[in-house]
């Protein structure tokens, strides 16, 4: 037997704006018409199975799996923070036929956790990850009254080598730190770079 609730949200006219808007309610956001909680339910198991699965799985549609990973990704990189970084890792993935990638930047000291990806696999996308994560902290530092800036090694040039550097190579096959790789000079597979905590 099928058991629910159904409530049907007020409208009310608001005498600050004069708008008529709909009530807020604590299980849900905005207009949506899945709760907060089914979101993230959804969300969590498209990580795990392909969101076609997920939906006949659970009796919804893919419309319904894309706006659920949608909304625990943007809480997510509203909430994130970067000062407690320690360790960032550098990875590529070919996403099509041909020379077609996208670089990777990782935080790998206390768990894996993806903060930026850009196209292509040059020093110059690199660099770009690396200005958009400290424009990003520093957004975020103003924010909150604090000024300490968040330092990033250089991805132009010899690269600065904080101490605990360690350079990690995903398998052997590849080139070491600084070697380019055949097609268009990238970057090395996975380089971990272990950096003084700055929080």
């Amino acid at each position: 037997m099928r058991k629910g609730r159904l409530y049907r949200m007020r409208r009310v006219a608001c005498t600050a704006c004069g708008r008529v808007v709909a009530e807020k309610v604590p299980w849900g956001t905005g207009k949506h018409h899945l709760t907060d909680l089914y979101r993230c339910f959804l969300a969590q198991w498209a990580k795990k199975l392909s969101w076609a699965e997920v939906a006949r799985s659970f009796r919804t549609s893919w419309d319904k799996i894309y706006p659920s990973v949608q909304y625990v990704v943007d809480y997510g990189l509203a909430h994130r923070r970067l000062d407690r970084v320690t360790a960032l890792g550098v990875d590529e993935i070919q996403y099509r036929k041909g020379h077609h990638y996208l670089t990777l930047l990782y935080q790998i000291d206390t768990h894996r956790r993806l903060l930026w990806m850009g196209e292509g696999r040059t020093v110059k996308t690199l660099d770009d990850g690396f200005t958009e994560l400290e424009q990003e902290h520093q957004r975020k530092q103003e924010a909150a009254g604090e000024q300490e800036p968040l330092v990033l090694p250089e991805a132009q040039g010899e690269p600065q080598r904080p101490p605990g550097f360690e350079a990690v190579r995903a398998s052997e096959d590849e080139p070491a730190h600084g070697q380019s790789l055949p097609a268009q000079g990238g970057l090395p597979a996975l380089v971990g770079l272990h950096l003084p905590c700055l929080g």
